[in-house]
């Protein structure tokens, strides 16, 4: 008996949430159902009370109410601003779309439709006093709308309105999204959809355009200076295949996302493209690798400005590679003369780059934050690992570097007067490890005051060395390259490799923030934003700002990932509500210590 009333329990629960679910979903669905089939663009809403419960609590904790009192409440704040007190459906979905103007037969700032769910059509329309019914449309005066009339039809459970009555007088097809850009509909709280099929002959006489412009200015640049006119061609057939990327991206995709969900520890961002799985994307988003092993292996624990790691899929890049720049390649080899050079030049550059990619199987890769004051330690300081054969990733490397300096002359300006890298064997043994040394000298005109500028700033990013880079093979299949690194944090990096440790995987905050994340995915990266911030804060107490600011240890990192799913491919962003909390009372704490006791500058003291 206790069994029996606790399995019809159980039951009802279960049908109450699949009720529940097939509900959100049912009435998402129907908001798109509600819209014209020629929307271009639709912002939907969900649940409009649980949404602005949501934001309230987000923005309590943030501490925000103290400062915008209407976010205790958005819901109650909308009503008041639109005048949209009755009748309206409060949990309901709300959907903004932007309808293509030619098919709609009106004005550009008129094809506009907005739906807002109601419960009561009638006591909806009772909202507007001066409400004038012709048919089945209704002129209303819109609330700090100015003289100009808006539109009300009522289209399902949805008010329909725009500022023309044309868009609100015809009974609406429907929109129909992909099978994930449903689900992105579904489940998040904000979502920007684009309708690509109808967006496709919307753009492309705009694609045109800028094909055209971006032909002229290239052409332009390279016609200032005589050497490079030898290069038009090829600048040409270069314009026209990234112009390519745009158009094969509205041939071969049917929809795209952008959707925003508000998480009791933080903000989830997904940007989301569902190619057709026979275009010529989707198959490549399809030969994708994805993984669920973390890629942050052979990175030493410490602080970084960022890190993350990555898959590769050598089939993918070498079939991007082949036919985006191919083509290019092939314009270049037929340059001959005293610019014959400089063309073998870059296609070894080219060639090292695309053999690298071939040979490379991941990769784990940090810029780890400087501890030194600028001028003395680089900003910059990089260490890579790099999966793969060791040895063949060496000398294409090795190829690429010995083509880059004169590719830097070719592509510098007038400040820049010449380039050198030297190469040398074992330069540098850390932990039992040879180090070949890539040195990169620029060599700055000094006559030029923005010369002496650009010098500085070299100097600012990449230390006293500048741009020097070394490599070497920790094993058959781990190549490591560094710049501007500490030994301490090569050994610790040489350790790492070898004993295939992940120490960054382990810290509880980027625990936290990758459980947030898609467990599946080909990249992962990390921004320790409170790293860049404090060291943003020494810089300027460097150069003498009073700037006094102090955050709480080991804040969270912001998350992201990359990935594909069948023939579409995400990206996928989370960023915790600690970290954004700690860092605006931090900021308030400090600009409230530099204003001073009387709030009036005082003597610029800090925490």
């Amino acid at each position: 008996m206790q069994l029996s009333k606790r399995l019809k329990k159980a039951t009802a629960v279960l049908t109450a949430a699949v009720v529940m679910t097939v509900g959100q979903r049912m009435a998402s669905a129907q908001a798109l159902k509600q819209l014209p089939e020629e929307s271009l663009l639709v912002l939907k809403i969900a649940n409009l009370t649980a949404t602005s419960t949501k934001i309230a609590a987000f923005s309590q904790a943030l501490g925000l109410q103290a400062f915008a009192p209407d976010l205790a409440d958005p819901l109650g704040w909308a009503e008041r601003e639109s005048g949209f007190t009755k009748g309206v459906d409060k949990a309901g979905d709300v959907a903004f779309a932007y309808i293509d103007p030619a098919s709609a037969g009106v004005e550009k700032e008129k094809s506009l439709v907005i739906l807002v769910p109601v419960s009561d059509y009638a006591a909806f329309i009772t909202n507007f006093p001066d409400a004038k019914a012709e048919g089945d449309v209704t002129q209303v005066t819109m609330k700090g709308g100015g003289t100009d009339p808006g539109f009300i039809s009522q289209w399902g459970t949805y008010a329909a309105i725009s500022p023309s009555k044309d868009v609100v007088s015809k009974k609406p097809a429907g929109v129909t999204p992909t099978k994930l850009a449903q689900a992105e509909l579904d489940g998040k709280d904000f979502v920007l959809f684009a309708n690509l099929p109808k967006l496709r002959s919307a753009l492309q006489p705009e694609i045109g355009k800028l094909k055209e412009k971006a032909m002229e200015e290239v052409e332009k640049k390279l016609n200032e200076k005589p050497e490079a006119k030898a290069y038009i061609p090829a600048a040409r057939v270069g314009v026209n295949q990234l112009v390519g990327v745009v158009e094969a991206f509205l041939r071969d995709a049917d929809a795209a996302t952008v959707s925003v969900n508000i998480g009791t520890e933080g903000l989830s961002f997904t940007v989301l493209s569902d190619f057709q799985p026979d275009s010529y994307l989707g198959k490549l988003t399809a030969g994708v690798k994805n993984t669920e092993t973390s890629m942050l292996a052979g990175l030493p624990d410490g602080k970084y400005f960022f890190f993350g790691g990555g898959t590769a899929s050598p089939v993918v890049a070498k079939t991007l590679t082949n036919d985006l720049i191919g083509p290019v390649v092939d314009e270049l080899k037929k340059i001959d003369g005293p610019e014959a050079a400089n063309v073998k030049t870059i296609v070894d550059y080219i060639d090292g780059m695309n053999t690298m990619a071939d040979k490379t199987e991941g990769a784990a890769f940090g810029i780890i934050q400087p501890t030194g004051p600028l001028g003395v330690e680089a900003i910059i300081q990089s260490l890579t690992i790099i999966h793969g054969d060791s040895a063949a990733l060496k000398d294409s490397y090795t190829k690429a570097m010995q083509a880059s300096s004169e590719i830097s002359k070719l592509a510098s300006g007038n400040e820049l007067t010449d380039v050198k890298t030297t190469i040398t064997p074992a330069a540098r043994t850390i932990d039992g490890v040879a180090f070949d040394q890539y040195k990169v000298d620029m060599i700055f005109d000094p006559a030029k005051p923005e010369a002496a500028q650009m010098k500085q700033m070299m100097t600012f990013m990449y230390g006293p060395d500048g741009t020097t880079q070394y490599v070497a093979p920790i094993d058959a299949k781990n190549t490591m390259v560094f710049m501007g690194v500490k030994d301490e944090t090569v050994a610790g990096a040489i350790k790492a490799v070898k004993a295939n440790e992940n120490a960054l995987a382990k810290i509880d905050g980027v625990k936290a923030v990758a459980g947030q994340l898609p467990a599946s995915r080909a990249f992962e990266g990390y921004i320790p934003l409170d790293n860049i911030v404090m060291s943003a804060v020494g810089y300027a107490q460097g150069f003498g700002m009073p700037v006094k600011f102090q955050l709480p240890p080991e804040l969270p990192p912001i998350g992201f990932t990359a990935g594909t799913e069948g023939s579409a491919i995400r990206a996928d962003y989370y960023v915790p509500t600690q970290l954004i909390s700690s860092l605006i009372s931090a900021g308030l704490q400090a600009y409230a210590a530099m204003q001073g006791p009387q709030g009036g500058g005082g003597d610029g003291g800090g925490l």
